[in-house]
């Protein structure tokens, strides 16, 4: 691998990247069978296509997060240990086949993510954005852990055998369960604090939360509409799919006014994952296709566009977009791969972002064919601030020009292991048609 030769690492950290090289390998050879079964690996643990897809997902991201903190000489082993821990926790969410042991693993998490964020956060803020973390998740979470408790006690909460009972909750039972999921993905309103958090944590903090951390949200809900039966959600359904798309056409204007580059990305992800909770209550299969496919494309883009920015702001000590201009006069090949990095992010080809977008799309048109016109406001706010995004990083007159470091073979790494999944995939799509 060529990004071992190019720094000189400790011997533990070599022992790291030997395991995940191992597990790339066995990756591979499961991805030569076209589909994963559905099967229990234990009594408490199951496996099927939408959990083995996220979690491997989350092995991936976690390669790349491990090749983002080499540069970090900064207690460098204790971070590996917490990133290590947080990893293990994502993929017993994926893994857990009981709807109160997934609360547990699903809060637990909160616990490694503040600690990164407070101890390597880039400035003195980041304790504010830890505290905001804590706030939004545990006060949105608490009244699931109730509603849990409770059912726990009439019905099982094993998601594939309460699907024979499908049984029917109250109205308020639906809110208090469901909010927790919407603030984690986030909902409009409620996304205050990932803003917050993705400016205050290092780029390893930033792949993990923008890759894997938000689409528990989006997996909890899935989850949720395999449980319980489809009518209680009826009540809910057009209030949810119209504050939700009208959030995200907010969300896009607030895009446009953003001068800090990590904020608009921040932004964009709550903008891009705002059609998630249409596709999912649009009762479609298109719906749950496309789910799926922004899962992983949007976790993939967005943890790229945030490495890219880290490595401008560790050259020029900027994240203004006033200030960074004619970068591609500078970095090329870098500037190449921001493009790349931001029209994946409206969803054009060639990639899995533009199936999402059109399977998302055809699900909410077919669900209501008024959205159609909300949808193109939406899609042309996407269009417009990825390309505002690298117009202004990328042309114009250089306003200050200091001694910068050169872009490593490491750093160009990182992003193609970003992007080649999102091709790859895209001629493997047969993958997704299981449901």
């Amino acid at each position: 691998m060529i990004f071992l030769r190019d720094i000189k690492l400790d011997l533990k950290i070599k022992k790291y990247y030997y395991l995940l090289f191992l597990i790339i390998l066995f990756i591979l050879f499961l991805l030569k069978y076209k589909y994963i079964e559905f099967f229990f690996l234990t009594k408490n643990f199951f496996i099927d296509e939408i959990s083995f897809s996220l979690v491997l997902l989350t092995v991936w991201l976690t390669i790349l997060s491990f090749i983002s903190i080499i540069c970090n000489k900064i207690n460098q082993e204790f971070f590996i240990k917490m990133l290590s821990i947080l990893i293990f926790l994502l993929i017993m969410c994926f893994l857990v086949k009981n709807f109160l042991i997934f609360y547990v693993f699903f809060e637990i998490i909160l616990v490694p993510i503040f600690l990164i964020i407070y101890f390597w956060g880039g400035q003195i803020e980041r304790s504010q954005a830890g505290i905001y973390i804590l706030i939004y998740t545990i006060f949105g979470s608490l009244p699931l852990l109730y509603m849990l408790v409770f059912i726990n006690s009439k019905f099982s909460l094993i998601f594939f055998y309460s699907q024979i009972y499908f049984f029917k909750l109250e109205r308020y039972s639906i809110i208090f369960i469901i909010i927790a999921f919407l603030v984690k993905l986030p909902l409009y309103r409620f996304h205050l604090w990932l803003p917050k958090a993705h400016v205050e944590a290092p780029v390893a903090g930033s792949i993990i939360l923008a890759g894997v951390l938000l689409k528990l949200g989006g997996y909890g809900l899935y989850r949720l509409f395999t449980l319980v039966n489809w009518k209680s959600f009826l009540f809910l359904e057009n209030f949810l799919v119209s504050f939700r798309l009208v959030g995200s056409l907010i969300i896009g204007l607030i895009c446009l006014f953003q001068i800090d580059v990590k904020i608009l990305i921040a932004y964009s992800s709550v903008c891009h994952i705002g059609l998630v909770v249409g596709g999912l209550l649009s009762g479609s299969y298109w719906g749950e296709i496309g789910v799926l496919l922004i899962i992983l494309g949007h976790g993939l883009c967005s943890s790229a566009l945030f490495c890219i920015a880290n490595f401008y702001y560790e050259r020029f000590f900027i994240r203004n977009l006033i200030l960074l201009k004619g970068i591609m006069l500078i970095f090329p090949s870098l500037g190449l791969f921001w493009f790349l990095c931001c029209i994946y992010n409206i969803g054009a080809p060639p990639s899995i972002n533009l199936l999402s977008e059109v399977f998302l799309l055809g699900s909410l048109i077919k669900w209501s064919l008024i959205l159609i016109f909300i949808l193109v406001f939406i899609s042309f706010l996407r269009g417009f601030y990825s390309l505002y995004l690298f117009r202004v990083t990328q042309h114009g007159k250089i306003v200050f020009l200091v001694g910068v470091k050169s872009v490593r073979i490491l750093e160009y790494n990182l992003i193609n292991f970003h992007l080649l999944p999102l091709l790859l995939y895209l001629f493997k799509i047969e993958l997704f048609f299981f449901l």
